[in-house]
């Protein structure tokens, strides 16, 4: 068993303990109600704690809802709620990578959710949603090849390729995953 929080260098901020993020989201939803913008923050940052303690599924959960709330209080278009189906893409991306090559199924639906989760924030900013798109776009392709449709599988890493290609270098590092 490791220790909790886990050791972190100077430079790095440890990440909360989901239990902590679990009764800030339970308080504001008390005091503030579910849809108070503050409530809703409070569910992203319990969100990013499932993600970093490695509870996905409820990490895919909670983005969904907050993704859902933004798009109705703020719009598809603001900054925030584009942000959010971003990070929604890149853990669903994440999770259908790890269900393959024995659940091409789930791994499938996860690459489907992405593409449609950040294929619209793209006209809002290409270059700091691209990275997302275009992992969505590689699962697919490894879903695909896994499932034996190469022709398919070549079509979505073409895409992947394009889309990775108009990034800067930076991304396109983190796009190719030669950084973390």
């Amino acid at each position: 068993m490791g220790t909790w929080p886990p050791p972190t260098g100077w430079w790095a901020v440890p990440p909360r303990p989901p239990r902590s993020g679990e009764r800030v989201l339970a308080d504001r939803e008390r005091v503030l109600g579910e849809d108070h913008p503050d409530t809703v923050m409070a569910r992203a940052g319990l969100a990013v704690c499932y993600r970093e303690a490695g509870r996905i599924d409820g990490a895919i959960k909670l983005l969904r809802s907050v993704a859902k709330d933004r798009d109705r209080v703020l719009g598809p278009e603001h900054p925030d709620s584009v942000l959010v189906r971003a990070d929604l893409a890149t853990v669903l991306t994440r999770r259908g990578r790890g269900l393959l090559p024995d659940y091409t199924p789930a791994a499938w639906r996860d690459a489907a959710e992405a593409v449609q989760a950040v294929g619209s924030c793209l006209s809002v900013d290409p270059v700091e949603y691209g990275p997302a798109l275009t992992g969505a776009y590689e699962l697919a392709a490894a879903v695909l090849d896994a499932d034996g449709q190469p022709e398919a599988a070549a079509d979505f890493r073409s895409r992947a390729h394009r889309l990775a290609a108009t990034a800067p270098p930076a991304d396109r590092e983190v796009a190719d995953g030669s950084r973390s």
